[in-house]
Parts: structure tokens; C-alpha cells; sequence
């Protein structure tokens, strides 16, 4: 190679190199300009490199207005209670009562709203110097106004709940009668069909009406049989038309005292006014004045058989009890029934016990298989041997 030659490459190499060596010191200044303005040193790549750092976007903060939602106030109407509507029933046909000067008497009411409070009755007389009322709440199904008559004359006694007057009962005073006369025995209807050669039996019920007394009507009708129903006075208000129902079907009405009531506890006048009571209520609603009597308990005294006397009505027993109040089963009264009754008994059964009631679907039309007349005690009585006058005691056999 020649001299020429060789000043040429060498000068081109020096040339390059140079170039190379000014890129490598604008390199170097860059970085460290880049250096000073971050503060931090650039990482180094694998290859001995500087790698730039990598960009970072710092996450955007979004701010969130929270609103708290406008409750508005409640506004509760005052919740106003409709007015109580109270009913009762007065245990009286036509609200009235008749005393006598010194007489002590009651009047008996049921309340027939049931959310009624009971402390909210009252009850007064509008003229104390003729009659005067007390009265006491109680939780008891029937409800007591203790009367006693002053003086003669008229008043009424007002039956208030919370100040509202419910119902008015017209009170009359009289001087008692100087004398009181015997009253004759009512007169007692009878039925022509009756053969007194044939066996006959009195069916009897104590204690009605009630709810089951219609469906033993249907049963006594379908099989042309008659009964007699000895009734409670405080019981005839929820069953007037049974009552009605009882007499239009040829039935006997006897008297079971006003409220069932032990009548040898009794003072003589408080036990005609027990018997009175209901013979007048019967008598208002029927047209029919009841004849005979059942005391409760059968228990009697003398007070008890004056009453018979001068009141004019039959103290009338049983001989055939099968105690189906006790027992409370439909076989056993039928077997009890069946057993023992016979020629000329009087019957004591309850028409306030549904087993009662429905043992009466076997017991009558198996009597009149067997060929009993089921008639009424009164006719019963009729055809008796001896004649039956008031204040005698009646255990027919």
C-alpha cells in the first residue's frame, strides 16, 4: 500500500472516531441535564444502557358530593274511636213494674255489646221518695238493680252507659190490697185424641229455652208427640219466639222461677214474686197464664206450698231422672230412659244440653213403639184417679 494511501484511511478513521466520540459526549451531557432537572438517577438497562423511567399518571381523585336525602316530618293523624253503641236487654216484656209500698224487687239486664266496659253503667230512679234503684258493676252475664218501693206513686228507673241513657223501666207504687184472696188454678188445655186406656208419660225439660229447644220441637212434631218445658224467666227474653212456638204447637208452659233460684232460701213474698214474674212475662207473650210449677232443686217448704195456695198453681216433681245434666252422654240418658220409665211417670230431662236433645231422636219414637202416649203433665194429670188442687206436692207415679 502506498504512503498516499495509507494517510488517507487513517485520516477518514480519525474523522469517524471523532464523530463518534461528540455523539457519545452530547449523550452523556443530555443525561445529565435529565439527571439534575429529576433528581433521581435513570435506571440502567441489562445492557448497560440507561432505560428512561417510565412515565406514571397519577390515578384522577374524583370527589363525590354526598347529598343527604330530605326526610320529611312525619305527621300522624290522631286516630279518633267511633262512639261506642251499646245495646242491652231488659229481662222485662213491657219495661214496667208494679209494687207495693215496702216491696223489694229487681230488674235484670244483659249487656249485649261486648266490648262494652261495665264500669261505665249506672242506673237511678227519677224520684227516690217513690221508689229508690241501687246499682253495682260487675263482670256478671246479668247485670242486678236492687228496687225497693217507698211511697205510692210513679216513677222510673234509667239505665245510663258513660251518661248515655240506654233504656227507661216505668215503675208503679200502690198500697198493698188489705186482703188477698186465693187465686183460682188456671184453666189447662187439653187434647181430644187422649185414650185413658192406654199407658201414657209426661216428657218434662227443665232449665230453657235455649239454642237446642227448637230442634226437640222438630223432633216432638215429627212424631206427634207432646212435652211440657218448665222455663227460667231470665231466659225467655233470647227465645220468645220458641216460647210462642212451644204454646202454637199444643206444648205445656210450667214455671222454673225467675232465676233458677233454691226457693227455700227465700222469703214468702221474694217467692211468689219469683213464680209471678215469669207466669206475667209468659202471659203478656202468650195469652197463656202457666198452671203448674217446678221448684228448683224440687225443694219446697211451707212458704213454698202457700204460695201454691194462694197463687193458684201446681207444685208438680218427677219420679224418673236420669240425670243427664251429670252425665252429659246421648246412650246413657236413652238407656237410663228406656229402663225405668213407666205408666204415669213424669220425666226429668234438661233441654239445654245438646247430648239431652239428641238422645230425644231415639227415646221418643221408641216410647211410642212401645205404646206410650206422650201427652202433656197437666193431661197427665186430668186423668188421674184423684183430683190435684194447689199446695200439694206432685210426684206422679
Amino acid at each position: 500500500m502506498t504512503k498516499g494511501k495509507t494517510a488517507a484511511l487513517i485520516c477518514t478513521a480519525s474523522i469517524v472516531l471523532l464523530l463518534v466520540i461528540g455523539f457519545i459526549v452530547v449523550g452523556m451531557a443530555e443525561i445529565s441535564e435529565s439527571v439534575r432537572e429529576t433528581g433521581t438517577s435513570a435506571p440502567s438497562d441489562t445492557d448497560g444502557t440507561t432505560a428512561a423511567p417510565p412515565e406514571t399518571t397519577a390515578p384522577a381523585t374524583q370527589t363525590v358530593e354526598v347529598t343527604e336525602p330530605v326526610t320529611e316530618p312525619v305527621t300522624t293523624e290522631p286516630v279518633t274511636e267511633p262512639p261506642l253503641n251499646v245495646e242491652i236487654r231488659v229481662m222485662l216484656p213491657d219495661r214496667t213494674l208494679s209494687l207495693t209500698t215496702g216491696e223489694e224487687s229487681e230488674i235484670l239486664f244483659e249487656i249485649l255489646t261486648n266490648a262494652a266496659d261495665q264500669m261505665l253503667l249506672s242506673a237511678s230512679s227519677t224520684n227516690d221518695a217513690v221508689a229508690t234503684a241501687e246499682f253495682t258493676a260487675s263482670d256478671a252475664e246479668v247485670h242486678e238493680i236492687k228496687l225497693k218501693a217507698v211511697a205510692v206513686g210513679e216513677c222510673a228507673v234509667e239505665i245510663y252507659y258513660d251518661a248515655e241513657l240506654l233504656a227507661s223501666v216505668a215503675i208503679t207504687v200502690a198500697d198493698p190490697p188489705e186482703t188477698s184472696a186465693p187465686k183460682d188454678l188456671p184453666a189447662a188445655d187439653f187434647h181430644n185424641e187422649i185414650d185413658p186406656s192406654k199407658p201414657m208419660l209426661a216428657m218434662t225439660f227443665d232449665d230453657g229455652p235455649s239454642n237446642y229447644t227448637d230442634e226437640l220441637l222438630d223432633i216432638l212434631a215429627e212424631n206427634g208427640a207432646r212435652a211440657t218445658f218448665m222455663v227460667v224467666g231470665t231466659r225467655i227474653a233470647k227465645h220468645e219466639d220458641t216460647i210462642k212456638r212451644i204454646v202454637a204447637e199444643g206444648h205445656e208452659i210450667g214455671i222454673h222461677t225467675w232465676d233458677h233460684t233454691k226457693l227455700t232460701t227465700l222469703s214468702y213474698d221474694e217467692i211468689v214474686e219469683e213464680i209471678d214474674s215469669v207466669r206475667r212475662y209468659i202471659r203478656k207473650l202468650t195469652g197463656v197464664t202457666p198452671r203448674i210449677m217446678r221448684p228448683p232443686y224440687g225443694s219446697t217448704n211451707d212458704d213454698v206450698k202457700k204460695a201454691s195456695v194462694n197463687e193458684g198453681f201446681l207444685i208438680v216433681r218427677w219420679n224418673v231422672d236420669p240425670e243427664d245434666w251429670k252425665t252429659r252422654n246421648a246412650e246413657t240418658n236413652y238407656n237410663e230412659v228406656m229402663s225405668t220409665a213407666k205408666d204415669g211417670c213424669i220425666i226429668l230431662c234438661h233441654d239445654i244440653h245438646k247430648e239431652t236433645v239428641e238422645s230425644m231422636k231415639r227415646i221418643i219414637p221408641d216410647l211410642i213403639a212401645k205404646g206410650y202416649q206422650l201427652v202433656t203433665v197437666s193431661e197427665l194429670l186430668e186423668y188421674s184417679s184423684t183430683e190435684r188442687v194447689p199446695g200439694e206436692i206432685i210426684n206422679k207415679r
